[in-house]
């Protein structure tokens, strides 16, 4: 069994990868969305509009678990108001994207529209709508109204085989979580559905020694697995390589649960504000002069001018935390049940 740490598991050979790519459908329109994706950034071209976006159904989260930002922040928690969301998605469908994810730093499953927001987005005609859970909340009741909804996409956490995952995500089990993944694909046969494709995420600190019993239990039941590294959210302002860029800028956009736009995922405290969508189309947004100024301080190689970008571990700069004493500690600590309250090294 091959593992590509920090890249890909899968479970399967060309022929099944190849199956994993024909079941998002879409195909060439998928391929499209990847070219403009990755073309984007390196040619410096500004899409009319961006073919991803990410809606935040909420930035609630009933886990707390020991690597996750919100050990060191603590920003107010909402729902994403259902007309704003329409706004959203019909200008998002207008646009011609390819795909929006209903997440960002909360648990999806936690809006109790979840479901009509999938379904909404399917009408309105979006190719791939998705979005990440720790998996909680997927009853059987809840995975196959996703199922007739429409979902395309479900990415779930799951760290650590069987002991060490209790620990992580407590109060869930090992064998919970599994059987969830199970009625994901119950459901699936029932329905005679294709989708939503189940992706795992695994962090690979917690795997350490375990990845065996972790891809025995686990790989049936997911049609991909990707492993990665832990962010570090309690040291800030890190060894960061100054030129280094993102590729984000000319990708996507976060919309926050209340309407407000900012550029990536890890701007966890919205330390980049781009606009608000109650204010603002989000081709304005998209096109305004805080996107541009970011674009142009991408170009020009000074990422470490922005707070966001020198503040937290975005990934970017590829630090490498299992081996780390103090982050080892730090992580000791919150699976001990401590809370951190604020990160070390910031920069006010």
């Amino acid at each position: 069994m091959k593992i590509n740490h920090n890249i890909d598991y899968q479970k399967q050979g060309l022929g099944q990868k190849w199956s994993f790519l024909r079941r998002q459908g879409h195909l060439p329109r998928y391929a499209l969305h990847r070219l403009r994706w990755n073309l984007a950034p390196r040619l410096r071209r500004v899409l009319d509009f961006p073919d991803h976006v990410d809606l935040e159904a909420t930035n609630a989260c009933q886990l707390k678990c020991p690597m996750c930002f919100t050990r060191v922040t603590g920003p107010p928690t909402g729902l994403m108001d259902w007309d704003l969301y329409q706004k959203l998605v019909d200008e998002i469908a207008a646009a011609g994207s390819f795909s929006i994810r209903l997440s960002w730093r909360g648990e999806s499953l936690l809006h109790p529209r979840i479901v009509d927001m999938v379904a909404y987005a399917k009408r309105q005609g979006l190719p791939s709508v998705s979005f990440l859970t720790n998996g909680a909340g997927l009853t059987p009741a809840v995975s196959e109204n996703l199922i007739r909804a429409g979902l395309d996409y479900i990415v779930v956490s799951i760290d650590g085989p069987a002991g060490i995952y209790e620990t992580v995500r407590r109060p869930m089990t090992f064998e919970k979580i599994l059987g969830h993944l199970r009625g994901i694909q119950q459901a699936r046969a029932r329905l005679d559905s294709p989708r939503p494709l189940v992706r795992v995420n695994a962090v690979t600190y917690f795997l350490n020694g375990g990845e065996r019993e972790f891809f025995e239990a686990i790989g049936p039941l997911a049609d991909k697995i990707l492993l990665s590294k832990t962010l570090n959210f309690f040291v800030q302002n890190g060894p960061h390589h100054p030129e280094l860029t993102c590729g984000y800028p000319w990708q996507r956009m976060m919309v926050a649960w209340d309407g407000r736009v900012f550029p990536c995922c890890a701007d966890v405290e919205g330390d980049y504000p781009l606009g608000d969508a109650n204010a603002s189309s989000l081709r304005e947004i998209w096109h305004g002069r805080a996107a541009e100024h970011l674009r142009q301080t991408m170009i020009d190689r000074n990422r470490l001018s922005l707070r966001l970008c020198r503040r937290w571990d975005c990934g970017l700069d590829g630090w490498d935390h299992d081996q780390d004493p103090e982050f080892i500690a730090q992580m000791e600590r919150m699976l001990q049940g401590e809370t951190c309250l604020t990160a070390t090294g910031t920069d006010g």
